[in-house]
Protein backbone atom coordinates (compact mmCIF):
# COMPACT_ATOMS: atom_id res chain seq x y z
CA UNK A 1 0.00 0.00 0.00
CA UNK A 2 1.28 3.43 -1.04
CA UNK A 3 -0.51 6.58 0.52
CA UNK A 4 -0.13 10.03 -0.59
CA UNK A 5 -1.53 13.34 1.24
CA UNK A 6 -2.06 16.47 0.25
CA UNK A 7 -3.62 19.17 2.79
CA UNK A 8 -6.63 21.65 2.12
CA UNK A 9 -8.35 24.26 3.86
CA UNK A 10 -10.09 23.64 7.37
CA UNK A 11 -7.92 21.22 8.49
CA UNK A 12 -9.39 18.59 5.14
CA UNK A 13 -6.93 16.19 3.61
CA UNK A 14 -6.76 14.22 0.09
CA UNK A 15 -5.15 11.43 0.31
CA UNK A 16 -4.59 9.05 -2.68
CA UNK A 17 -3.83 5.20 -1.72
CA UNK A 18 -2.86 2.64 -4.51
CA UNK A 19 -2.38 -1.43 -3.62
CA UNK A 20 -0.47 -3.10 -5.15
CA UNK A 21 -2.17 -5.57 -7.85
CA UNK A 22 -0.34 -8.54 -5.91
CA UNK A 23 -2.04 -7.74 -3.11
CA UNK A 24 -5.84 -7.65 -5.25
CA UNK A 25 -6.50 -11.20 -5.14
CA UNK A 26 -6.81 -11.67 -1.22
CA UNK A 27 -8.29 -7.86 -0.70
CA UNK A 28 -11.33 -9.29 -3.21
CA UNK A 29 -11.80 -12.22 -1.55
CA UNK A 30 -11.75 -10.89 1.84
CA UNK A 31 -14.41 -7.90 0.61
CA UNK A 32 -16.68 -10.72 -0.95
CA UNK A 33 -16.86 -12.89 2.47
CA UNK A 34 -17.82 -9.90 4.19
CA UNK A 35 -20.30 -8.63 1.66
CA UNK A 36 -22.09 -12.55 1.58
CA UNK A 37 -22.16 -12.48 5.32
CA UNK A 38 -24.12 -8.93 5.76
CA UNK A 39 -26.38 -10.21 2.90
CA UNK A 40 -26.85 -13.72 4.04
CA UNK A 41 -25.61 -15.52 1.20
CA UNK A 42 -24.93 -18.94 2.58
CA UNK A 43 -21.42 -20.32 1.36
CA UNK A 44 -21.56 -23.41 -1.38
CA UNK A 45 -18.88 -25.46 -1.39
CA UNK A 46 -19.37 -25.50 -5.46
CA UNK A 47 -18.54 -21.73 -5.86
CA UNK A 48 -16.13 -18.93 -4.66
CA UNK A 49 -17.33 -16.62 -2.25
CA UNK A 50 -16.43 -13.59 -5.33
CA UNK A 51 -19.07 -15.21 -7.58
CA UNK A 52 -21.97 -16.40 -5.52
CA UNK A 53 -22.12 -12.97 -4.31
CA UNK A 54 -21.98 -11.56 -8.04
CA UNK A 55 -24.68 -14.27 -8.61
CA UNK A 56 -26.79 -12.88 -5.47
CA UNK A 57 -26.70 -9.10 -6.78
CA UNK A 58 -26.07 -8.43 -10.22
CA UNK A 59 -22.77 -7.69 -12.27
CA UNK A 60 -23.32 -4.08 -12.02
CA UNK A 61 -24.16 -4.02 -8.14
CA UNK A 62 -21.37 -6.67 -7.70
CA UNK A 63 -18.54 -3.85 -9.07
CA UNK A 64 -20.07 -1.39 -6.82
CA UNK A 65 -20.02 -2.99 -3.36
CA UNK A 66 -16.58 -4.94 -4.16
CA UNK A 67 -14.83 -1.47 -4.38
CA UNK A 68 -16.87 0.28 -1.46
CA UNK A 69 -16.09 -3.54 0.71
CA UNK A 70 -12.37 -2.86 -0.65
CA UNK A 71 -11.88 0.70 0.34
CA UNK A 72 -13.85 0.15 3.79
CA UNK A 73 -11.38 -2.66 4.66
CA UNK A 74 -8.16 -0.16 3.27
CA UNK A 75 -8.96 2.95 4.57
CA UNK A 76 -7.64 2.65 8.96
CA UNK A 77 -4.25 1.13 7.45
CA UNK A 78 -4.03 3.96 5.15
CA UNK A 79 -4.93 6.69 7.73
CA UNK A 80 -2.43 4.88 10.05
CA UNK A 81 0.26 4.65 7.29
CA UNK A 82 -0.38 8.07 7.12
CA UNK A 83 0.02 8.79 10.72
CA UNK A 84 -3.69 10.65 10.71
CA UNK A 85 -5.97 10.96 13.65
CA UNK A 86 -9.41 11.62 12.30
CA UNK A 87 -12.75 12.73 12.98
CA UNK A 88 -16.21 11.06 12.05
CA UNK A 89 -16.15 9.27 8.52
CA UNK A 90 -13.67 10.23 5.70
CA UNK A 91 -15.45 10.04 2.49
CA UNK A 92 -13.88 8.17 -0.39
CA UNK A 93 -14.00 7.44 -4.38
CA UNK A 94 -12.40 4.70 -6.95
CA UNK A 95 -11.84 5.95 -9.91
CA UNK A 96 -12.42 1.98 -11.43
CA UNK A 97 -13.63 -1.16 -10.61
CA UNK A 98 -11.43 -4.05 -8.39
CA UNK A 99 -9.58 -6.16 -10.49
CA UNK A 100 -7.58 -9.36 -9.43
CA UNK A 101 -4.26 -9.21 -10.39
CA UNK A 102 -4.73 -5.25 -11.21
CA UNK A 103 -3.64 -1.94 -9.41
CA UNK A 104 -6.33 -0.37 -7.40
CA UNK A 105 -6.25 3.40 -6.52
CA UNK A 106 -8.82 5.51 -4.99
CA UNK A 107 -8.60 9.07 -3.15
CA UNK A 108 -9.83 9.72 0.17
CA UNK A 109 -11.13 12.45 1.85
CA UNK A 110 -10.99 13.31 5.55
CA UNK A 111 -10.66 15.55 8.13
CA UNK A 112 -7.73 16.04 10.54
CA UNK A 113 -8.38 15.95 14.31
CA UNK A 114 -8.04 19.74 15.22
CA UNK A 115 -5.41 20.52 18.08
CA UNK A 116 -6.71 23.16 20.51
CA UNK A 117 -5.47 24.94 23.30
CA UNK A 118 -7.76 25.36 27.07
CA UNK A 119 -7.58 28.46 28.65
CA UNK A 120 -7.59 26.45 31.80
CA UNK A 121 -6.09 23.41 32.95
CA UNK A 122 -6.65 23.63 36.50
CA UNK A 123 -8.46 20.58 38.66
CA UNK A 124 -12.26 21.14 37.84
CA UNK A 125 -14.50 21.05 40.61
CA UNK A 126 -17.75 18.38 40.46
CA UNK A 127 -20.87 17.53 42.75
CA UNK A 128 -21.67 13.35 42.88
CA UNK A 129 -24.87 11.84 44.30
CA UNK A 130 -23.32 9.92 47.40
CA UNK A 131 -23.46 6.24 46.89
CA UNK A 132 -25.88 4.09 48.63
CA UNK A 133 -25.79 0.20 49.14
CA UNK A 134 -29.01 -0.46 51.38
CA UNK A 135 -29.83 -3.88 53.30
CA UNK A 136 -33.13 -3.92 50.81
CA UNK A 137 -30.56 -3.72 47.08
CA UNK A 138 -28.80 -6.33 48.64
CA UNK A 139 -32.29 -8.64 49.54
CA UNK A 140 -33.28 -7.49 46.41
CA UNK A 141 -30.54 -9.82 44.93
CA UNK A 142 -30.64 -12.66 47.07
CA UNK A 143 -34.35 -12.74 46.43
CA UNK A 144 -33.68 -12.68 42.43
CA UNK A 145 -30.93 -15.64 42.76
CA UNK A 146 -33.51 -17.68 44.75
CA UNK A 147 -36.16 -17.28 41.97
CA UNK A 148 -33.50 -18.41 39.33
CA UNK A 149 -34.09 -21.92 41.36
CA UNK A 150 -37.51 -22.33 41.71
CA UNK A 151 -38.61 -25.32 41.80
CA UNK A 152 -41.85 -27.61 40.95
CA UNK A 153 -44.15 -29.03 43.65
CA UNK A 154 -47.39 -30.59 43.83
CA UNK A 155 -49.97 -28.10 45.01
CA UNK A 156 -52.35 -29.89 47.00
CA UNK A 157 -54.64 -27.17 46.35
CA UNK A 158 -56.06 -27.84 42.57
CA UNK A 159 -57.43 -30.64 41.64
CA UNK A 160 -58.51 -30.42 38.29
CA UNK A 161 -56.26 -29.85 35.24
CA UNK A 162 -56.64 -26.77 32.83
CA UNK A 163 -55.07 -25.20 30.01
CA UNK A 164 -51.51 -23.87 30.92
CA UNK A 165 -51.12 -26.52 34.46
CA UNK A 166 -47.70 -28.27 34.33
CA UNK A 167 -49.05 -31.75 35.99
CA UNK A 168 -47.22 -35.05 36.48
CA UNK A 169 -48.52 -38.10 34.56
CA UNK A 170 -47.96 -42.04 34.88
CA UNK A 171 -47.94 -42.84 31.58
CA UNK A 172 -47.96 -46.16 29.44
CA UNK A 173 -48.49 -46.19 25.98
CA UNK A 174 -48.54 -48.71 23.27
CA UNK A 175 -48.54 -48.88 19.45
CA UNK A 176 -49.47 -51.92 17.32
CA UNK A 177 -49.51 -53.93 20.83
CA UNK A 178 -45.79 -52.91 21.13
CA UNK A 179 -45.06 -50.73 24.08
CA UNK A 180 -43.22 -47.18 22.98
CA UNK A 181 -40.59 -46.77 25.69
CA UNK A 182 -40.49 -43.01 25.55
CA UNK A 183 -43.74 -42.52 26.36
CA UNK A 184 -43.61 -44.71 29.39
CA UNK A 185 -43.03 -42.95 32.59
CA UNK A 186 -44.12 -43.75 36.06
CA UNK A 187 -43.57 -39.93 36.64
CA UNK A 188 -43.58 -36.97 33.43
CA UNK A 189 -43.90 -34.03 33.30
CA UNK A 190 -45.97 -32.48 31.05
CA UNK A 191 -47.84 -28.93 30.17
CA UNK A 192 -51.05 -28.81 28.72
CA UNK A 193 -51.76 -26.35 25.31
CA UNK A 194 -47.66 -26.55 24.85
CA UNK A 195 -48.03 -28.70 21.64
CA UNK A 196 -45.62 -31.16 22.93
CA UNK A 197 -48.26 -34.03 22.42
CA UNK A 198 -51.36 -34.38 19.54
CA UNK A 199 -53.97 -32.47 20.47
CA UNK A 200 -56.47 -36.00 20.89
CA UNK A 201 -53.57 -36.11 24.41
CA UNK A 202 -53.81 -32.88 25.22
CA UNK A 203 -57.82 -32.68 25.18
CA UNK A 204 -58.20 -35.68 27.17
CA UNK A 205 -55.83 -34.94 30.07
CA UNK A 206 -57.45 -31.22 30.57
CA UNK A 207 -60.65 -31.57 32.77
CA UNK A 208 -59.25 -34.50 34.12
CA UNK A 209 -58.80 -34.89 38.10
CA UNK A 210 -55.77 -35.51 40.36
CA UNK A 211 -56.20 -39.59 40.62
CA UNK A 212 -57.43 -40.03 38.19
CA UNK A 213 -57.04 -42.92 35.50
CA UNK A 214 -57.89 -42.83 31.30
CA UNK A 215 -57.34 -45.02 28.33
CA UNK A 216 -56.37 -41.98 25.71
CA UNK A 217 -56.21 -42.79 21.92
CA UNK A 218 -54.72 -40.37 19.61
CA UNK A 219 -52.76 -40.18 16.17
CA UNK A 220 -48.98 -38.66 15.95
CA UNK A 221 -47.16 -38.34 12.88
CA UNK A 222 -44.89 -41.55 11.96
CA UNK A 223 -41.69 -41.39 10.00
CA UNK A 224 -43.37 -42.94 6.45
CA UNK A 225 -44.86 -39.88 3.86
CA UNK A 226 -48.06 -40.63 1.86
CA UNK A 227 -48.23 -40.31 -2.14
CA UNK A 228 -48.85 -36.93 -1.35
CA UNK A 229 -45.95 -36.19 0.84
CA UNK A 230 -47.56 -35.79 4.13
CA UNK A 231 -46.36 -38.29 6.77
CA UNK A 232 -48.57 -41.31 8.04
CA UNK A 233 -50.48 -41.02 11.01
CA UNK A 234 -50.19 -43.51 13.32
CA UNK A 235 -52.07 -44.24 16.27
CA UNK A 236 -51.29 -44.62 20.00
CA UNK A 237 -53.30 -46.02 23.16
CA UNK A 238 -51.51 -44.48 26.42
CA UNK A 239 -52.92 -45.31 30.08
CA UNK A 240 -52.94 -42.11 31.89
CA UNK A 241 -52.85 -41.70 35.79
CA UNK A 242 -52.80 -37.33 37.13
CA UNK A 243 -50.64 -37.48 39.96
CA UNK A 244 -50.88 -33.83 40.83
CA UNK A 245 -50.93 -30.39 38.90
CA UNK A 246 -48.04 -28.77 39.71
CA UNK A 247 -46.51 -25.39 40.77
CA UNK A 248 -43.71 -23.25 41.09
CA UNK A 249 -42.28 -22.52 44.92
CA UNK A 250 -39.41 -19.75 45.55
CA UNK A 251 -36.67 -22.21 47.78
CA UNK A 252 -36.64 -20.49 50.73
CA UNK A 253 -32.50 -19.27 51.51
CA UNK A 254 -31.44 -21.23 53.99
CA UNK A 255 -27.98 -22.07 54.94
CA UNK A 256 -28.36 -25.68 53.70
CA UNK A 257 -29.87 -24.16 50.16
CA UNK A 258 -26.77 -21.92 49.91
CA UNK A 259 -24.09 -24.55 50.12
CA UNK A 260 -25.62 -26.77 47.85
CA UNK A 261 -26.38 -23.73 45.20
CA UNK A 262 -23.66 -21.14 46.09
CA UNK A 263 -20.32 -21.59 44.69
CA UNK A 264 -17.80 -20.44 47.40
CA UNK A 265 -20.58 -19.38 50.01
CA UNK A 266 -21.59 -22.33 52.46
CA UNK A 267 -24.29 -20.10 54.76
CA UNK A 268 -26.80 -17.13 54.13
CA UNK A 269 -24.12 -14.77 56.36
CA UNK A 270 -21.75 -15.29 53.34
CA UNK A 271 -23.89 -15.08 50.52
CA UNK A 272 -25.15 -11.80 51.95
CA UNK A 273 -21.48 -10.85 52.64
CA UNK A 274 -20.75 -12.19 49.26
CA UNK A 275 -23.51 -10.06 47.15
CA UNK A 276 -22.82 -7.04 49.50
CA UNK A 277 -19.01 -6.85 48.41
CA UNK A 278 -20.23 -7.36 44.60
CA UNK A 279 -22.85 -4.27 45.02
CA UNK A 280 -20.13 -2.35 46.67
CA UNK A 281 -17.82 -2.54 43.21
CA UNK A 282 -20.79 -2.53 41.26
CA UNK A 283 -21.53 0.71 42.97
CA UNK A 284 -18.21 2.18 42.57
CA UNK A 285 -18.05 1.50 38.95
CA UNK A 286 -20.53 3.10 37.96
CA UNK A 287 -19.86 6.79 40.62
CA UNK A 288 -16.11 6.54 39.02
CA UNK A 289 -18.06 6.67 35.62
CA UNK A 290 -20.10 9.58 36.42
CA UNK A 291 -17.33 11.28 38.19
CA UNK A 292 -15.53 10.84 34.68
CA UNK A 293 -18.48 11.77 32.55
CA UNK A 294 -19.12 15.22 35.39
CA UNK A 295 -15.20 16.04 35.10
CA UNK A 296 -14.75 15.80 31.50
CA UNK A 297 -18.62 18.00 31.00
CA UNK A 298 -17.01 20.37 33.29
CA UNK A 299 -13.93 20.68 31.64
CA UNK A 300 -15.98 20.92 28.21
CA UNK A 301 -17.05 24.44 29.73
CA UNK A 302 -13.35 26.04 29.31
CA UNK A 303 -13.97 25.09 25.29
CA UNK A 304 -13.81 28.50 23.59
CA UNK A 305 -12.12 27.92 20.16
CA UNK A 306 -13.94 27.50 16.83
CA UNK A 307 -14.79 24.55 15.34
CA UNK A 308 -14.60 23.98 11.31
CA UNK A 309 -17.62 23.11 9.57
CA UNK A 310 -15.76 20.21 7.70
CA UNK A 311 -15.37 18.55 11.48
CA UNK A 312 -18.49 19.13 12.33
CA UNK A 313 -20.10 17.31 8.43
CA UNK A 314 -17.42 14.52 9.05
CA UNK A 315 -18.51 14.22 12.66
CA UNK A 316 -22.27 13.87 11.82
CA UNK A 317 -21.79 11.19 8.57
CA UNK A 318 -20.73 9.15 11.82
CA UNK A 319 -22.98 9.27 14.23
CA UNK A 320 -25.88 9.10 10.99
CA UNK A 321 -24.49 6.22 9.49
CA UNK A 322 -23.97 4.52 13.30
CA UNK A 323 -27.57 5.55 14.04
CA UNK A 324 -29.34 3.84 10.83
CA UNK A 325 -26.61 0.82 11.28
CA UNK A 326 -28.74 0.70 14.70
CA UNK A 327 -31.66 0.75 13.32
CA UNK A 328 -31.07 -1.83 11.28
CA UNK A 329 -29.80 -4.09 13.61
CA UNK A 330 -33.01 -3.51 15.78
CA UNK A 331 -34.32 -4.85 12.29
CA UNK A 332 -36.59 -1.23 11.61
CA UNK A 333 -36.76 1.63 9.58
CA UNK A 334 -35.82 5.57 9.63
CA UNK A 335 -39.66 6.26 8.92
CA UNK A 336 -40.59 3.42 11.42
CA UNK A 337 -38.40 5.20 14.63
CA UNK A 338 -39.57 8.54 13.47
CA UNK A 339 -43.21 7.27 13.47
CA UNK A 340 -42.97 5.60 16.88
CA UNK A 341 -41.19 8.61 18.28
CA UNK A 342 -43.60 11.17 17.11
CA UNK A 343 -40.34 13.15 15.34
CA UNK A 344 -39.94 14.26 12.25
CA UNK A 345 -36.78 13.85 9.80
CA UNK A 346 -35.64 17.34 11.15
CA UNK A 347 -35.71 16.73 14.89
CA UNK A 348 -33.86 13.87 14.55
CA UNK A 349 -31.36 15.48 12.64
CA UNK A 350 -31.06 18.72 14.90
CA UNK A 351 -30.65 16.11 17.97
CA UNK A 352 -27.84 14.43 16.47
CA UNK A 353 -26.10 17.88 15.69
CA UNK A 354 -26.55 18.88 20.00
CA UNK A 355 -25.18 15.15 20.29
CA UNK A 356 -22.41 15.58 18.16
CA UNK A 357 -21.38 18.99 18.86
CA UNK A 358 -21.37 17.77 22.84
CA UNK A 359 -19.02 15.14 22.28
CA UNK A 360 -16.58 16.49 19.85
CA UNK A 361 -16.15 19.64 22.42
CA UNK A 362 -15.46 16.65 25.25
CA UNK A 363 -13.37 15.04 23.13
CA UNK A 364 -11.17 17.59 21.93
CA UNK A 365 -11.01 19.26 25.20
CA UNK A 366 -9.76 15.88 26.94
CA UNK A 367 -7.09 15.66 23.60
CA UNK A 368 -6.03 19.43 24.57
CA UNK A 369 -5.60 17.96 28.52
CA UNK A 370 -3.50 15.08 27.10
CA UNK A 371 -1.54 17.46 24.94
CA UNK A 372 -0.80 19.77 28.00
CA UNK A 373 0.36 16.79 29.98
CA UNK A 374 2.30 14.99 27.17
CA UNK A 375 0.42 11.91 27.92
CA UNK A 376 1.57 8.74 26.10
CA UNK A 377 -0.27 5.69 25.78
CA UNK A 378 0.92 2.28 27.68
CA UNK A 379 -0.12 -1.27 27.24
CA UNK A 380 -1.87 -0.93 30.46
CA UNK A 381 -3.97 1.87 29.05
CA UNK A 382 -4.80 -0.27 26.39
CA UNK A 383 -5.96 -3.09 28.21
CA UNK A 384 -8.46 -0.57 30.29
CA UNK A 385 -9.83 0.59 26.98
CA UNK A 386 -10.39 -2.63 25.74
CA UNK A 387 -11.70 -3.67 28.82
CA UNK A 388 -14.22 -0.90 29.00
CA UNK A 389 -16.00 -1.82 25.66
CA UNK A 390 -15.67 -5.55 26.01
CA UNK A 391 -15.78 -6.92 29.29
CA UNK A 392 -14.47 -10.26 29.88
CA UNK A 393 -13.41 -10.06 25.60
CA UNK A 394 -10.93 -7.54 26.30
CA UNK A 395 -8.05 -9.83 24.36
CA UNK A 396 -10.77 -10.53 21.44
CA UNK A 397 -11.63 -6.61 21.06
CA UNK A 398 -7.60 -6.22 20.77
CA UNK A 399 -7.37 -8.84 18.02
CA UNK A 400 -10.57 -7.91 16.29
CA UNK A 401 -9.08 -3.90 16.46
CA UNK A 402 -5.21 -5.10 15.37
CA UNK A 403 -6.56 -7.18 11.97
CA UNK A 404 -9.11 -4.45 10.82
CA UNK A 405 -6.62 -1.66 11.63
CA UNK A 406 -7.90 0.31 13.93
CA UNK A 407 -5.24 0.13 16.61
CA UNK A 408 -4.37 3.99 16.05
CA UNK A 409 -8.35 4.67 16.38
CA UNK A 410 -7.88 2.86 20.15
CA UNK A 411 -4.44 4.44 20.66
CA UNK A 412 -6.45 8.18 20.69
CA UNK A 413 -9.56 6.68 23.13
CA UNK A 414 -7.46 5.13 25.29
CA UNK A 415 -5.29 8.15 25.43
CA UNK A 416 -8.80 10.42 25.77
CA UNK A 417 -9.40 7.80 28.68
CA UNK A 418 -6.20 7.82 30.39
CA UNK A 419 -6.53 11.76 30.08
CA UNK A 420 -10.09 11.61 31.68
CA UNK A 421 -8.85 9.65 34.77
CA UNK A 422 -6.13 12.25 35.60
CA UNK A 423 -8.79 14.64 35.49
CA UNK A 424 -11.35 12.65 38.14
CA UNK A 425 -8.01 12.07 40.33
CA UNK A 426 -6.96 15.94 40.60
CA UNK A 427 -10.58 16.67 40.95
CA UNK A 428 -12.29 19.06 43.36
CA UNK A 429 -15.39 16.47 44.26
CA UNK A 430 -18.16 17.32 46.20
CA UNK A 431 -21.10 14.90 47.72
CA UNK A 432 -24.28 15.98 47.32
CA UNK A 433 -26.39 16.31 50.51
CA UNK A 434 -28.48 13.47 51.21
CA UNK A 435 -32.08 14.29 50.74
Amino acid sequence: MDVTTEELDGGKLVLTVALAAGEMGERIRKAAIAIAYREHIAPDPATTPERAVEEKLGSEEYEARMAEQIMDDAVPFALDKASLDIVGLPTYLSARPARAGRSFEFTLECVRVPRIELPSYDPVEITIMPAELSADLVAEQIDALARQHVVQEIDAAKRTVKRGDTVELAMETVKDGERVRGLCRPRNRYTTGSAAMPDGFDEAVIGMTVGDTADIEFEGPGFGVDGNGDPIMERYRSTVTVKGVLKEVVPEVTDQWVASTVPDCSTVAELESKVEQTLAAQLEGERFRQKELLAASELAKRFDAKIEDAVYDAAMREAKKGFLDELERQNTTLEAFLEQEHMEEQQLGIALMMQVKEQLVRQLSLEALADHLDLEVEETDLDAYFEAIAPGRADQARSDFARSGRMRAAQAAARRAKANRYLVEHAVIHEAPVR
